[in-house]
């Protein structure tokens, strides 16, 4: 078998020869050539001075190329969880120029139904951390949206971090895979606007 194959490749490289010899002239092939060349010639020796050994480790071979083509094939095929998408609604600031002020609460917003059916409209107690950690309630205000509402106005120009658990928060069927994120709230910004002041030079009379 391996004195056909080195004839075989004998001839395949006297045919490259040939061609590249026409379209080029004379050529040499480079040290990197020839060197596998010997190599291959070196291997057809060892192979014919140990058939069985050469045998087994080709056989070993085809057996573990086999073996990750179907782990590769495998596992391109399994099933994909579906994962469902967020965005984030910060809370305003607070007017406290209006005679009932209102806080603005805090929405994750998805898109798509995720909630659990029997969740909506319920407080929710786990699955949820917000640091630095305010009071409020958390509750799914319908299938889509999770809503936090604070005991209090929220503090100004402050950064929170919100994550979410993978599992017991949403439909048994989806998840996601970015599961916190950071926003910050919005500086405190005065109602007044800023005055500015004209100088004039005294005229003379």
């Amino acid at each position: 078998m391996f004195d056909s194959f080195k004839a075989l490749s004998r001839r395949i490289a006297g045919v490259l020869s040939s061609v590249v010899g026409a379209v080029l002239g004379q050529w040499h092939p480079p040290f990197w050539l020839r060197a596998i060349g010997r190599g291959v010639g070196n291997l057809g020796t060892k192979a014919r001075a140990y058939p069985r050994q050469t045998g087994a480790g080709v056989l070993g071979l085809v057996l573990l190329a086999a073996a990750g083509f179907y782990g590769w094939h495998w596992y391109s095929n399994l099933p994909q969880p579906h994962t469902a998408s967020y965005s984030l609604h910060k809370p305003n600031l607070t007017d406290y120029t209006q005679q009932t002020p209102l806080v603005d609460n805090l929405q994750v917003r998805f898109g798509e139904s995720v909630a659990p059916l029997a969740a909506i409209g319920k407080p929710v107690s786990e699955g949820i951390t917000l640091k630095p950690s305010v009071a409020g309630t958390w509750r799914w205000s319908d299938d889509r949206t999770l809503q936090f509402t604070p005991e209090k106005d929220w503090p100004i120009d402050a950064h929170f971090t919100l994550d979410l658990a993978k599992r017991d928060l949403l439909a048994d069927a989806c998840c996601w895979t970015n599961t916190a994120r950071s926003f910050p709230l919005n500086p405190f910004a005065p109602p007044w606007r800023k005055t500015s002041c004209i100088r004039t030079r005294p005229t003379r009379r």
